[in-house]
């Protein structure tokens, strides 16, 4: 029988009151946004939070950072508030009901509880533009909806989570693009052959790559997932412990080189992980 929880080093995980369970493109997610130097991010946002378990994870990297955590099932919000009071930075971490084209974070207080986010965000959009002061953020992650032509899942709860119908790549730049700040990155885990297109789509809201990594499950396959920031100024300086890609920006605005990016190898037999991964993920995984 599978377990209600995952324990990480810091904290631990409860999923089981919600349709995906930590899995290990969450964690990759985590491990890769963690490894950012940003310097000193203080507000972070994680667009479809599931269990918590991404905005848990940079709660432990970056010390300083307030994190709010949305999602659109009740179920996942009441589950990673629990897991948010139960770690060690409860104070800094909030789950709020809520899509990410509804979410306006300037409507949010740190205290408030689910059901008093909700009532205002829906008091907020009938209020005029002016009443509002946009709030954004210098980190945002997801590890967003991505299967856009599968069969449906049966399951309607892991369905939703895993189709673009209710969060299109559209619109989830789109929105990034309105809630990122000027220096900030967003940091997101699709599938390698998705990843010509979110890039083309990021380019027409002006957010460009600047690390690349691709994701091999094991040794001679290969990659299946990509992980990508993203900036508004293609200047950023950014670094990555774990060596990823580092994607040049020129005034003149050449392509860059995507075809050089850095590949991470989970496995070397399908089971047992590779030095690679084991460092990559030292900070959370016991």
């Amino acid at each position: 029988m599978p377990s209600s929880y995952f324990r990480f080093k810091q904290f631990t995980v409860y999923h089981d009151k919600v349709a995906h369970k930590v899995g290990t493109d969450g964690v990759l997610l985590g491990c890769f946004a963690a490894q950012l130097h940003l310097p000193h991010p203080q507000r972070i946002l994680d667009i479809g939070t599931g269990s918590g378990l991404v905005a848990l994870m940079l709660a432990q990297a970056y010390p300083t950072a307030q994190i709010h955590a949305i999602d659109i099932a009740p179920e996942c919000v009441a589950q990673a508030q629990d897991n948010f009071n139960h770690s060690p930075w409860q104070h800094r971490l909030q789950a709020t009901l809520s899509s990410l084209q509804d979410y306006h974070p300037a409507t949010q207080s740190p205290t408030q509880t689910t059901q008093e986010s909700l009532t205002q965000i829906t008091q907020t959009t009938q209020e005029s533009p002016a009443q509002i002061t946009p709030t954004t953020y210098d980190l945002i992650v997801s590890n967003p909806p991505f299967f856009i032509d599968s069969l449906r899942n049966p399951n309607g709860a892991r369905s939703l989570a895993r189709h673009t119908d209710t969060l299109s790549f559209h619109d989830l730049l789109s929105n990034v693009a309105r809630l990122l700040s000027t220096n900030g990155v967003f940091a997101l885990i699709i599938p390698t052959e998705a990843e010509n297109h979110l890039l083309h789509l990021a380019a027409q809201y002006h957010l460009t790559p600047t690390h690349i990594l691709r994701i091999c499950t094991k040794q001679g396959k290969a990659p299946k997932r990509t992980i990508l920031s993203l900036s508004v100024k293609c200047e950023v300086s950014l670094s990555v412990k774990c060596e990823v890609l580092s994607v040049k920006c020129h005034s003149d605005h050449k392509e860059p080189d995507y075809h050089s990016a850095n590949t991470l190898i989970l496995t070397s037999d399908g089971t047992t992980r590779t030095p690679q991964y084991t460092s990559f993920a030292k900070d959370y995984y016991l």
